[in-house]
């Protein structure tokens, strides 16, 4: 289908993607949330993939929320085995949600609308790999907390004010985030980033 509610099909409010399927563009959502007939509104919207046992493999998805005409938050963050994603997207006139990366082999990314506006977002989480020492790097947006693979010193880049924050960063610690972009001293390294749910 091209579009949530093509004639002849009644209100599409889930579905599901494939890592054998050909030639889709990936979007799982574009436009305005579903509505019933009757008025009732779909508030959330629930992204999870499936994958292979043991695999450790996740998906990427982008979804923004907010006006056609351009105002809108959005988010990119990963799902699959353990992590999913609950987003209380239902209130903001248009929504757009895409699988930004290869489905790999095995998995299924399922998606669904729901009524049930007392279900809560869950955090969500993104990766980075860190290949050069002191490179700034901004934040994914939404970002509340980051971890690190092995201990580092993350330098907050303070440029309006023309001033740094260094702060130790033990490895596999939490460090709450203080400002939109850092740089790191070690390198290679692997960042998680926990993120506000919508």
């Amino acid at each position: 289908m091209t579009s949530p509610n093509e004639p002849g099909v009644g209100l599409r409010t889930s579905g599901l993607m494939r890592s054998t399927d050909v030639g889709l563009t990936k979007r799982i959502w574009d436009g305005p949330p579903p509505v019933w007939p009757d008025g009732v509104m779909f508030r959330v919207l629930a992204i999870s993939a499936e994958v292979p046992a043991a695999s450790g493999q996740t998906v990427s998805i982008r979804v923004e929320a907010g006006s056609p005409k351009g105002g809108f938050t959005a988010r990119e963050f990963n799902v699959g085995g353990g992590l999913i994603a609950i987003l209380k997207v239902g209130n903001y006139p248009h929504v757009r949600a895409v699988v930004t990366t290869v489905i790999p082999a095995g998995m299924v990314v399922r998606w669904a609308w729901s009524e049930d506006p007392g279900m809560q977002p869950t955090p969500l989480f993104a990766r980075l790999s860190y290949l050069v020492a002191n490179a700034i790097t901004v934040l994914p947006q939404g970002t509340e907390t980051i971890f690190a693979q092995n201990a580092c010193v993350v330098t907050w880049q303070l440029a309006q004010y023309a001033a740094t924050f260094p702060q130790a960063l033990a490895a596999g610690m939490p460090l709450p985030a203080l400002w939109g972009s850092f740089a790191s001293n070690i390198a290679p390294n692997q960042f998680i980033f926990q993120m506000k749910g919508f």
